[in-house]
């Protein structure tokens, strides 16, 4: 399930997975698509941004709504685009003052791994990949590409800020594993096809 929020007159959240009333209030949710168990898809996310683009959002947050982030820790990437600081902001779990509860030690290497391969691919000083809180004024957003499927264009995301020399910063956030988001979220050996799937479509092009 994928839903636009407008939480100002200028900010726009994009909750996307299985929504949870914590992230997701009510009164302000607008369904865009759902389908079945879906969850996480990229045709999903790109009628949220549209949509958000069309209202007139300058600046769109994306947020796993399985419960993993914290809704009062969206200030905290809309903070650098406000000042003009970056067009991009990326949440990261492993800088210093990021926070990942409860992250079994296999889950954190494999995003280690993931994080390594996508420095290499990119160029792109990050310490975390396929985090989904992250922040992106509305220029940066009408210029992203997005052609992958599923999870991966999470990876695309990070080559298109590498294509377009996008400015961004990394932002620490929280990420809290509880038994509702690991049976919601991503699916630890579902990274591994993230990354075939992302090396096969680098090398195609």
């Amino acid at each position: 399930m994928t839903s636009f929020i407008r939480l100002t007159s200028t900010v726009a959240l994009l909750g996307l997975a299985v929504a949870s009333a914590q992230a997701q209030p009510a009164a302000k949710k607008q369904l865009i698509a759902h389908r079945g168990a879906s969850g996480y898809a990229p045709e999903h996310t790109l009628e949220a941004y549209r949509l958000a683009l069309t209202q007139g959002a300058e600046y769109l947050v994306t947020f796993d709504s399985d419960g993993q982030h914290l809704a009062s820790e969206i200030a905290l990437l809309v903070a650098p685009l406000q000042e003009g600081r970056a067009d991009v902001a990326l949440g990261t779990r492993f800088a210093l003052g990021g926070t990942a509860v409860d992250i079994s030690r296999k889950r954190a290497l494999v995003l280690k791994l993931a994080t390594m391969f996508s420095r290499r691919v990119t160029g792109l000083d990050i310490t975390d990949t396929h985090n989904g809180f992250r922040g992106l004024t509305r220029s940066a957003a009408e210029r992203l590409r997005i052609t992958q499927n599923r999870m991966a264009h999470a990876s695309q995301i990070l080559e298109e800020i590498a294509r377009l020399g996008l400015r961004y910063v990394e932002v620490p956030v929280t990420i809290r594993y509880t038994e509702y988001s690991l049976l919601k979220g991503q699916k630890l050996a579902n990274g591994f096809n993230i990354l075939w799937e992302s090396m096969t479509e680098m090398f195609s092009r």
